[in-house]
């Protein structure tokens, strides 16, 4: 009985490490995303402007600014881009590995508008849209 009672703590002791390594895989691979990001900040997209990217657990936080002004509503932005970020040779593999996007968009008063969270799932569930049409 002990060695059962033995055996079943290891395995989840061992279970916990590795899932534990694969997130810190996770968290150093969003932050080498987040890191190419912020090095062309402020970035502008119409009438959004990235201004900080950072990593959060796993996530690249993107914060964007929206001036209120342009042709394209800040909804088609994001959703060019969520499209772009799901066929992107570079960042599918990125998503596909367990990192996610996630965007927050403030008017100039800093107010939240929006705050979408994109991952692997969300381009899966596209697809799976697109599908259907």
């Amino acid at each position: 009985m002990k060695k059962l009672i033995l055996t079943a703590l290891s395995a989840i002791l061992l279970s916990g490490c590795a899932s534990n390594e694969q997130q810190q895989k996770i968290e150093m691979l969003a932050d080498y995303r987040a890191s190419i990001l912020a090095s062309t900040l402020p970035l502008e997209m119409g009438q959004l402007t990235l201004i900080q990217v950072k990593e959060k657990q796993g996530v690249v936080e993107m914060i964007f600014l929206d001036s209120g002004a342009g042709e394209m509503s800040t909804n088609q932005i994001i959703e060019n881009s969520i499209t772009t970020y799901c066929n992107d040779k570079e960042i599918r593999p990125v998503l596909e590995k367990g990192v996610s996007y996630r965007y927050l968009i403030r008017n100039s008063r800093g107010q939240k508008q929006n705050d979408i969270f994109v991952n692997e799932q969300s381009c899966l569930d596209r697809e799976q849209m697109n599908e259907g049409k």
